[in-house]
């Protein structure tokens, strides 16, 4: 049973229980509904949005689980969104198959959560995102309406961009009741590569020089403080192959000797937890996500190092060839008034974004979290308005007050 309690200490006042599609609507047609509901999964990403005083109703998609159709031989799976990764992850791997996607806290978080939240890891560098792999979905608009987009058909683009708005839409939009994915061959064999510790920058320019060169490295990332970092590579395919890999990439490398290397299920466990670290939420610490550029990742990083002390005890997770850089940091360091103030008048706004993966809800309260340009908040506008124009889904979590007041007044379509 899931955890209703907020991260960040609210309580719900009401808890349901759909079990299908038809229930989900009429929860949002009726008087259970009539402020707003926050359709949740395992509750592994709840911390993400901005501070609300109170969740009237919160909708706990559990009941939604199982495998609806599954065709190894069409590498198609749909399944009901509140079935758990893991339990999707092993049905799959008794025919020899996979989706390529690390999700943190995995025995927990749902398969609609993953998709709602939009979660990406390190091994989008290869391997993509689950939008890449979201051929269909069912879903329940905020007005009730219940709609499918997409099918079982990996070349089938009837409908197929809606799936895609849903994913990372954190259930503002819709609560989704199903996903159809594409699914891939299991690898045979996987390797990591670590180093020990070096200059950070060097480090992160390192890793883009090798991921440039090595379009096979399945992911690679630098973990360290502000001053030093250490490097993981992760390699996966057929044995052969990924240690002959594993040996150019020795041989290639500027910066201390890549020697410690982790074998198959000992490297799955090292990435396993390196997510469930950046994704644990803590009633002290602020993670941050920062997106952007390959190029633009040591720059980044150096104005970031440049503006807070390397004392301040910011710890860096950065994956150089996606352009992801994540900061863990102690709420007291910084207030997120002045962390967008130093993002607006460092201009690094101009060619990234940001997201308050996690935070304390005092330090979240008062300021929107998400960094979004003003083109892409009318954008978000105009669709919230079209999925759930009576601001029944996630409101005020995504959208912060002047723009949800602007959805309450606009009478626009797509």
């Amino acid at each position: 049973m899931m955890n209703h309690r907020l991260a960040d200490g609210v309580e719900p006042d009401r808890v349901v229980t759909p079990t299908s599609d038809d229930e989900i609507a009429d929860i949002l047609r009726g008087k259970v509904a009539s402020e707003w509901v926050l359709p949740v999964g395992g509750a592994t990403a709840v911390t993400t949005g901005n501070a609300v005083d109170r969740v009237p109703t919160l909708m706990d998609l559990s009941g939604l689980s199982g495998i609806l159709e599954y065709e190894p031989a069409d590498l198609t799976v749909s399944v009901r969104a509140g079935t758990r990764w893991s339990e999707l992850i092993a049905a799959l791997g008794e025919n020899g198959q996979t989706i390529p996607v690390d999700v943190p806290f995995s025995d927990s978080a749902t398969v609609g959560g993953v998709v709602a939240a939009g979660w990406v890891g390190p091994r989008r560098l290869r391997d993509g995102t689950m939008k890449d792999l979201l051929i269909g979905a069912s879903f329940v608009r905020g007005d009730g309406l219940m709609a499918k987009a997409g099918g079982m058909v990996v070349k089938n683009v009837s409908g197929f961009e809606i799936p895609r708005l849903l994913h990372g839409s954190y259930g503002s939009l819709a609560v989704i009741t199903s996903v159809n994915l594409k699914v891939v061959p299991s690898h045979e064999a996987e390797l990591t590569l670590r180093t020990g510790e070096m200059p950070l920058l060097d480090a992160i320019d390192s890793v883009l020089r090798l991921t440039r060169e090595q379009p096979s490295i399945a992911a690679a990332v630098v973990d360290g403080d502000g001053a030093e970092g250490v490097i993981a590579i992760r390699l996966s395919g057929r044995r052969n192959p990924i240690r002959e890999l594993a040996d150019n990439i020795r041989a290639s490398f500027n910066g201390p000797l890549l020697g410690e290397s982790l074998d198959d299920v000992e490297s799955a466990t090292f990435w396993q937890r390196h997510g469930d670290g950046l994704a644990t939420a803590s009633d002290d610490r602020v993670t941050i996500e920062v997106g952007c550029g390959p190029a633009d990742t040591s720059s980044i990083v150096r104005q970031i190092r440049e503006q807070f002390d390397r004392d301040a005890g910011i710890g860096y997770s950065i994956s150089p060839g996606t352009g992801s850089i994540t900061l863990a940091l102690a709420a007291s360091t910084l207030s997120l008034a002045q962390w967008r103030e130093f993002w607006q008048r460092s201009e690094i706004e101009s060619k990234a974004r940001f997201v308050v993966l996690d935070a304390p809800r005092a330090w979240r309260s008062g300021v929107q979290i998400w960094s979004v340009p003003e083109s892409q908040r009318m954008l978000m506008t105009a669709l919230k308005q079209q999925f759930d124009p009576q601001q029944r889904l996630n409101r005020g979590r995504l959208w912060d007050r002047a723009a949800e007041e602007s959805v309450a007044s606009s009478g626009r379509r797509l």
